[in-house]
């Protein structure tokens, strides 16, 4: 890309948290990437940069790890996806069952906000009710989004919270009607107030509404339910 025009992609990427001015602000900064390994990427002139962000979290053991290149190639080889659920699948969702203490049953989806919209669909559905309370980011789509282009009815039906916030909390569930799920990120930019995040638990169960969790890193990257250091 270097000295070439910009793409025809609105914002230089289709993820809005890549943008430029999202990452940086109004501060100079790498536009792309033409390779990563490790901690590093490479901008599109060739300078090495240590990513800080690791693809905001989601690259816990560093670009390419030998382990999970491998892992991959092997389920290319394979044909991980076909017409019928691998074995595979089975044998990873009874491990999850081992490292989340009180868990049931696991349903794996393809993206982060697929699997919080499903669970507020479950949620609403056994509730009966349709209003979400939220706090954090819960992707694009129209229940948790009050953006250009969601219809005013699912905007009536989300109240975002404040994080760390119990007087906010207390308000949105005096404001709004029962609601059928209050989801939540644990950890933000800090992390959860103790005292707040047993307020979201407790106020959760009094109103008759499911809690979400909606990340991963108090699942399994830290915590109880954390899987051991050694396994990929």
């Amino acid at each position: 890309m270097s000295g070439a025009a910009d793409p025809p992609i609105p914002g230089q990427t289709s993820t809005g948290s890549k943008r430029a001015e999202a990452l940086f602000g109004t501060l100079p900064g790498p536009r792309a990437m033409t390779r990563s390994e490790g901690c590093r990427v490479w901008d599109e002139t060739g300078r090495p940069l240590i990513d800080m962000g690791m693809a905001l979290g989601a690259v816990a053991l560093g670009y390419g790890h030998p382990a999970v290149v491998t892992a991959v190639a092997q389920a290319a080889r394979s044909g991980g996806v076909s017409s019928l659920p691998p074995v595979i699948e089975g044998a990873l969702a009874e491990r999850l069952l081992t490292w989340v203490p009180g868990g049931e049953a696991v349903r794996f989806l393809k993206t982060g906000a697929e699997a919080v919209a499903a669970a507020v669909r479950m949620a609403r559905v056994v509730t009966g009710r349709e209003a979400v309370l939220t706090c954090g980011y819960h992707g694009w789509l129209d229940w948790c989004q009050a953006s250009p282009g969601v219809p005013e009815a699912d905007r009536q039906l989300h109240r975002a919270l404040r994080f760390n916030d119990l007087t906010d909390l207390d308000a949105a569930l005096a404001e709004s009607t029962p609601p059928a799920a209050i989801v939540v990120e644990p950890v933000v930019e800090d992390p959860p107030d103790s005292a707040w995040l047993a307020a979201v638990r407790r106020l959760a169960t009094g109103h008759g509404a499911a809690l979400i969790f909606d990340e991963i890193k108090t699942g399994i990257r830290f915590g109880p339910g954390a899987p051991p250091a050694a396994t990929v």
